[in-house]
């Protein structure tokens, strides 16, 4: 006959084995899907500076010529505000989609 405590004592240390196997099972998933999340938003933020850079640089150099003759006392700041703003509205909406996404997988 075995101990009934010794058998108490295994079936709680292999439950806490199991537990702790688990545990470190989900860390290694949240890992991956935080890197793949991460992945796609550098390749969105890529994709989308592929797609706006020649938009960006050719109103920066349309607005710059502009200022460049004088045109109604522009500065810099005047001359590319649409660009920036415009590249700061494309990060700031991958921002919120990866947000939304890691509060998605977090649930």
């Amino acid at each position: 006959m075995s101990d009934p405590w010794f058998d108490l004592d295994e079936a709680l240390w292999r439950q806490h084995q199991q537990d702790r196997a688990n545990e470190l099972r989900r860390r290694a998933r949240f890992r991956l899907r935080t890197l793949i999340g991460l992945t796609i938003a550098v390749s969105v933020c890529f994709a989308l500076a592929v797609a706006w850079g020649p938009f960006l640089a050719e109103e920066a150099a349309f607005r710059y010529r502009f200022f460049a003759k004088g045109m109604n006392g522009k500065s810099l700041t005047d001359v590319f505000a649409v660009p920036l703003a415009l590249w700061a509205l494309s990060l700031t909406v991958v921002g919120v989609i990866v947000y939304l996404g890691a509060r998605i997988q977090r649930h």
